[in-house]
């Protein structure tokens, strides 16, 4: 191809030629063509939140028909291709009252090699409580290659600082998954195809003295990351290898802000 745009996973829309209630799903792979036999699930999610699937194979065609579907408010649908280690997957969709739906998935091929994979912008904010300072970290991954990028068994691991506690993880719309991994840290695990994918997970630390030293983990090459800190009269911020922090005001609030970007070319973080 002549670079740009990588096309879309997914192409979905209702199709009125479709019998009522049914699915039409077409599995492609990277060059447009159809995959037999491929595995393709779909999921159901009830209005009350209930669960369930369905799986079959494609056809020689690439193809493979779901029917029988209840249609309307009531639930949602959505495709889902597994391969590899990775997951393809259409948006959540809801069914039309009469016609069905089509959906077409890209199954690209898999690498497990982490080259490709760059944390392109990362941040840190961390805000003062009581007793208590609270950490929210978000980074951009991008995967610069062609193929998907599966993570390894079990995840990578990010460390948090010792004696951390209160994890929260926020669920993404992609095959990312983010679990506290009790007394280590978080790790993440699933799978990303070409472009980004932004994640996020926050942590507290009891607040003990007047001063604190946390290491924070950056298990991917790291572009560009900036640590944003709440600042009330007399609290100071220093971070190894980045700038002196700038003062920031908003709405009446202080932040103490840094950061630091990288070329390519340039030491590592």
């Amino acid at each position: 191809g002549g670079g740009g745009e990588p096309p879309p996973i997914s192409r979905q829309s209702e199709d009125p030629t479709l019998a009522t209630g049914s699915i039409r799903a077409r599995v492609v792979d990277h060059a447009g063509n159809p995959v037999a036999s491929a595995q393709v699930d779909l999921g159901v999610m009830d209005a009350d939140s209930k669960r369930s699937s369905r799986t079959t194979r494609t056809a020689a065609d690439g193809t493979a028909i779901f029917d029988k579907l209840k249609v309307g408010e009531g639930q949602a649908y959505r495709v889902n291709v597994p391969y590899q280690g990775a997951k393809y997957s259409s948006s959540p969709f809801r069914l039309p009252v009469s016609g069905g739906y089509q959906v077409q998935i890209r199954r690209l091929p898999v690498t497990r090699s982490e080259k490709m994979i760059v944390l392109y912008v990362g941040a840190t904010s961390i805000e003062l409580k009581d007793d208590r300072v609270k950490f929210v970290q978000q980074v951009r991954l991008l995967n610069l290659g062609g193929d998907t990028y599966v993570f390894p068994e079990g995840g990578t691991l990010v460390r948090l600082p010792k004696g951390f506690l209160a994890v929260q993880t926020e669920d993404v719309m992609g095959d990312q998954h983010v679990v506290e991994q009790k007394g280590e840290g978080v790790r993440v695990s699933g799978s990303l195809p070409p472009g980004e994918a932004t994640l996020l997970w926050g942590f507290d630390l009891p607040l003990a003295a007047t001063e604190m030293k946390v290491a924070l983990d950056l298990p991917w090459t790291t572009f560009a990351y900036r640590v944003i800190v709440d600042a009330p009269q007399g609290l100071t911020l220093s971070v190894d290898g980045m700038p002196e922090p700038m003062l920031h005001a908003d709405e009446g609030r202080r932040f103490l802000v840094t950061e630091l970007q990288r070329k390519v070319g340039d030491d590592p973080f």
